[in-house]
């Protein structure tokens, strides 16, 4: 009997895991052959009142967590920190019928194989520790990447105004956005900003947006330091986030960055 139930539980797993190497097969099969070098955004096509054709906005959601502080270079004042990066976006490439495949509804996919948003440390050095690191995707086609990072920027000091003996504060900024894509093409938002936020409607974009604080241009937030490890040698004071949204002369789209500020001492 035991025997039975033993040789009958491992038919199930053997069967889900064929469903899963099935399907993993078949989404980078279709995604090598509609998204050569996995180059092109992953969004549908629209028609305006004009009868032209124009892209979707593909929606992002980026949020930063402070681990480490390594170190701060006291002669170039370049600092070294450990952080936990964190994306989320709809491929719609990547969907499927999880009644198709046993009830798989998550995989892994190797990230270099699908789209990603190319959101990069300006002014400074960032490098994903673990490049194996598989982003997971479910069956509605939403991507979780969420890689250790560990990142170099120059930071500024100056003295605190509220030690006795002179102390000195020390800020790093960080600031991340996209490389190439403007606020239509890709729109950067906080990923702390909860799915049932209110929602407004706004009359420029004809279009729905979320109303939350997280998304509101120039507004500063704490940001997440809930797993830090502490420096024997600096005290971290303050960890925020703040989203800006700008536009240049030259040009009618939006540029969108987020700035991450480190304050220790």
């Amino acid at each position: 009997m035991y025997l039975g139930i033993i040789l009958a539980v491992g038919s199930i797993h053997l069967v889900y895991g064929m469903d899963e190497a099935r399907l993993v097969s078949k989404l980078l099969r279709n995604y090598r052959k509609n998204n050569v070098a996995a180059a092109a955004r992953p969004v549908n096509n629209h028609t305006d009142t004009y009868g032209n054709i124009i892209q979707d906005t593909l929606d992002v959601k980026y949020g930063m967590t402070l681990l480490e502080l390594v170190d701060i270079d006291d002669r170039t004042d370049i600092a070294t920190m450990q952080l936990w990066m964190q994306l989320q976006w709809e491929d719609i490439m990547l969907k499927w019928d999880y009644n198709d495949y046993g009830g798989v509804e998550s995989v892994r996919l190797p990230i270099d194989r699908i789209w990603q948003p190319d959101i990069t440390l300006y002014r400074g050095k960032s490098e994903i520790m673990d490049d194996h690191l598989m982003p997971v995707v479910s069956y509605d086609g939403y991507v979780t990447y969420m890689p250790q990072i560990e990142a170099q920027v120059k930071c500024d000091k100056a003295t605190d105004p509220d030690s006795w003996f002179k102390g000195v504060i020390t800020t790093c900024e960080l600031k991340y956005g996209s490389w190439t894509y403007n606020g239509f093409e890709l729109n950067i938002t906080s990923v702390n900003a909860a799915a049932d936020d209110d929602m407004e409607w706004d009359e420029e974009s004809s279009s729905y947006r979320v109303n939350s604080k997280y998304d509101y241009n120039n507004i500063e937030w704490d940001a997440d330091s809930s797993s830090y490890h502490v420096n024997n040698k600096y005290e971290l004071v303050d960890f925020t986030a703040k989203r800006r949204v700008k536009y240049y002369p030259c040009c009618e789209e939006p540029y969108i960055d987020f700035i991450f500020a480190a304050t220790f001492k």
